[in-house]
């Protein structure tokens, strides 16, 4: 186990010490759940297509929302339906490419927090088949294989 402090640090020097540790521990794959931290531009580039997070709304709709703020606006738009999207995290927040949505009707009567409770019942079967995905196909939609990294990062620079 490794513990890197991040309070009071800056984001790009705090995200470079967790890229070596990931790095030095042999990752293949980035997972930010419950990471309720904006991560740098230099983070994201460095595991491009490796790291993904899950969003409590079915993407782009009710993006760059939290907890129930999310839930709400969902109820405020009137959607018939919710969800969860798993999906790449580039330097946008909320931005990255949809590996995948998971979805679940909203009732007559439904109230933000009972919306909540549905849609994170989807979120850890969405990392799931997203993490099953990863490994049965070496790479996640929006991104490209670990294979095709380092082979890309180990090939001399072109002129």
């Amino acid at each position: 186990t490794v513990h890197i402090v991040g309070k009071g640090r800056v984001r790009e020097e705090f995200d470079r010490d967790v890229t070596a540790a990931l790095v030095a521990a042999e990752v293949d794959i980035v997972l930010l759940i419950g990471f309720m931290r904006i991560v740098s531009g230099e983070f994201c580039r460095a595991w491009h297509g490796r790291c993904i997070n899950v969003h409590p709304s079915l993407l782009p709709k009710h993006a760059n929302l939290m907890d129930l703020a999310v839930h709400q606006s969902v109820l405020d738009a009137g959607d018939s339906e919710s969800g969860c999207t798993v999906h790449q995290v580039i330097d946008e927040v909320d931005g990255g490419s949809t590996v995948m949505q998971l979805t679940t009707p909203v009732v007559p009567g439904e109230t933000a927090e009972t919306l909540k409770a549905k849609v994170q019942a989807l979120e850890g079967e969405g990392m799931i088949q997203a993490i099953q995905m990863f490994d049965r196909d070496g790479c996640l939609p929006g991104g490209e294989s670990s294979d095709a990294k380092r082979q890309r990062l180990l090939s001399p620079v072109k002129n």
